[in-house]
């Protein structure tokens, strides 16, 4: 697996889309798994519009899952998104 800039890049995005989407009372595998789904609609979405061609779908989820553990919480960026589009 080769880490490229598209991938890194791509991967920095998902956290902020799965806290879009993630809901609080959600479990921890279910948001596991929106997490990898939404890295390969990433990946696949910027190949077939072609803003590149070198995106890796599992690259871009372990880059999710870095940016998520080593950015999004510690700053609390991606728990102020799911509190902002919390459904009641």
């Amino acid at each position: 697996m080769e880490l490229t800039q598209d991938t890194a890049i791509a991967g920095l995005i998902v956290p902020l889309i799965v806290s879009v989407v993630k809901q609080r009372k959600w479990s921890t595998s279910v948001s596991v798994l929106l997490c990898l789904l939404v890295a390969g609609a990433v990946s696949v979405g910027a190949e077939k519009i072609g803003l590149t061609d070198q995106v890796d779908p599992i690259g871009t989820w372990v880059m999710a899952i870095v940016a998520y553990h080593g950015l999004m919480k510690p700053t609390g960026i991606s728990a102020n998104i799911e509190e902002a589009t919390y459904l009641d």
